[in-house]
């Protein structure tokens, strides 16, 4: 019978061996890409916090970054492909470029120039009622002094078409002593 750390030492060496025998890439070996650049305006500075998004055509993988205070940007070790870049920044014109290929173990320099977005404004115009009132009037308001030097035959102003008669006033009259209430008509 052997002895347990002979048994040990075998299945130490079976299970080494079966790691070896699994490729692994080499040290050298790659097995994406990688996309640098700089993203800078029509004068040539840089332009920090542009958002740069890559877009693979095949894939639908997308992965976005933003770019340095002097505006370059990596996408380092990305799957090899035919990319869709888009570039955005708020005040500036977003760029897209198509068909960027990236090969393995490769690194493609794109660089990009934004111009800048042509100025929008926007005009909010809301209705308000107007002040005078444009359609005509059906009937007016007559005052009392009106009434009285309209030119009437016998003073009827209930003759006068149109014109309502004004409301009864309370008033308060003192007559021998107590207080009596009636409606008086004013004319």
């Amino acid at each position: 019978m052997k002895k347990p750390s002979a048994l040990l030492s075998g299945a130490a060496a079976v299970g080494l061996a079966v790691l070896l025998s699994i490729p692994q890439p080499a040290a050298g070996q790659a097995t994406g890409a990688s996309l640098a650049g700089r993203v800078v305006d029509e004068q040539g500075g840089g332009l920090p916090a542009a958002t740069v998004t890559v877009k693979s055509t095949s894939t639908g993988f997308t992965r976005s970054i933003t770019t340095a205070a002097d505006g370059t940007y990596r996408f380092a070790s990305i799957p090899a492909d035919t990319y869709t870049v888009t570039t955005q920044l708020t005040g500036f014109k977003t760029i897209e470029q198509t068909g960027v290929e990236l090969n393995v173990a490769t690194t493609r320099t794109l660089n990009i120039t934004m111009s800048l977005a042509a100025a929008t404004a926007a005009v909010t115009v809301t209705a308000e009622v107007p002040l005078v009132r444009s359609e005509p009037a059906i009937g007016a308001v007559v005052s009392e002094k009106e009434l009285k030097s309209l030119p009437l035959n016998g003073r009827q102003f209930a003759n006068v078409e149109g014109v309502e008669e004004p409301p009864l006033e309370r008033a308060s009259v003192r007559q021998r002593g107590r207080a009596r209430a009636r409606h008086v008509a004013r004319l």
